[in-house]
C-alpha cells in the first residue's frame, strides 16, 4: 500500500520562499529514488509550507530518505519556526 507524508512547516515570511527552493532541491532528490511517486510544495499562506511526498510504502520513504541524504550531502541550517509532520499508508485516493 502507497505511504504519504504530509508536513507543514511555519516560518517567517520573508523564509518561505527560501524554503520553497530547498523543497525543489530535495524533490530532486528524492524523485531519482527508488518507490518515489510524488512530491508536491503548497504556500496556503504567507508564513507556510506544506510538502506532500507519496512513496510505494514506508520502507520505500525511510530508503529514499537515506539515498537523498547520501546524493545531497549535509543540509543546510534550518529556517523554520515549527514543523508539524504526519505521515501514514493510503486509505483513499482519487485521481
Amino acid at each position: 500500500m502507497a505511504y504519504q507524508i504530509v508536513a507543514i512547516f511555519k516560518l517567517d515570511p520573508s523564509n518561505v520562499q527560501l524554503e520553497v527552493q530547498r523543497a525543489e532541491t530535495t524533490g530532486s532528490a528524492l524523485r531519482k529514488q527508488d518507490g518515489f511517486i510524488s512530491f508536491d510544495v503548497m504556500t496556503p499562506d504567507e508564513e507556510t509550507v506544506v510538502v506532500t511526498q507519496v512513496w510505494a510504502s514506508q520502507l520505500a520513504f525511510f530508503d529514499g530518505l537515506n539515498g537523498m541524504r547520501e546524493e545531497v550531502g549535509q543540509l543546510p541550517p534550518p529556517i523554520v519556526k515549527s514543523r508539524a509532520t504526519y505521515g501514514g499508508e493510503i486509505a483513499v485516493s482519487m485521481c
